[in-house]
């Protein structure tokens, strides 16, 4: 199962929906209904990020009613939450938006601070696509906070991140280049290449934004050679997953 969905995180979807498969089957003939649900949440995950979204859908719905009956509330709570990012994906924010406060009361209830901190960064996005910046900024400042306090530095980057994006979209360049700044420093003491690439283009835009077209152009041509390195890395990590048992 979980081979299966790293290989799928990867793209590498052949592989993915075999070890996905063979561990659904497996989990059925032994009766491990639980196990069943978790599975196919993950199915219904990969099939959100292929934009197969009927796929997601039953897969998902499946999965929520095994664990509403097996009365698994932290399980039921992720499942809800990806039913949430599939309809997020088909760009239907409102319904996605009812749908991830549907989850954030099942981990307000559980007392689960982080995961609620992670659909607080689900509904900003949603705000923000649905015109409402205030809404969206107060979100990302909230996750913002726990993922500091937590020490989950790869989720506080990207919430400095999204923050720009807020300042971007209300024009205050200033304070978006500020925060972008702030994320990219910390994707590189992480080595995150994917994300640096990203926040060089969203520095790119901002300094576009602000009439500084030559710092815009640094920042472009330096995101294109991060990017030129991203299939190397992609390969390493293949190789990686390969070699787990």
């Amino acid at each position: 199962m979980r081979k299966g969905y790293l290989t799928g995180s990867l793209t590498r979807y052949a592989e993915c929906w075999s070890y996905l498969g063979q561990a659904e089957r497996t989990a059925r003939e032994l009766g491990l209904t639980t196990l069943v649900a978790e599975i196919l949440w993950r199915k219904g995950m990969i099939s959100t990020f292929m934009s197969e979204h009927a796929a997601a859908e039953n897969c998902l719905n499946s999965a929520l009613a095994i664990a509403t009956e097996a009365q698994e509330r932290q399980l039921e709570g992720l499942i809800t939450a990806g039913l949430a990012k599939s309809v997020m994906y088909r760009g239907e924010y409102v319904e996605a938006v009812q749908r991830f406060e549907r989850a954030l009361a099942i981990f307000g209830e559980l007392e689960d601070h982080f995961y609620s901190a992670i659909l607080w960064s689900e509904l900003a996005n949603c705000y923000l696509h649905l015109d409402e910046p205030e809404k969206a900024l107060e979100f990302f400042q909230r996750a913002e906070q726990v993922f500091l306090e937590s020490g989950a530095t790869p989720n506080y980057q990207v919430c400095l991140a999204s923050i720009g994006n807020v300042y971007l979209y209300r024009s205050e360049f200033l304070a978006a280049i500020s925060y972008y700044q702030r994320a990219l420093k910390l994707a590189r003491e992480l080595e995150d290449r994917l994300s640096v690439a990203k926040w060089l283009r969203n520095l790119a835009q901002a300094y576009t934004h602000l009439g500084s077209p030559e710092i815009a152009r640094r920042f472009e041509t330096e995101a294109a050679g991060v990017e030129g390195l991203l299939p190397l890395e992609r390969e390493r990590a293949s190789q990686i997953s390969a070699s787990f048992p």
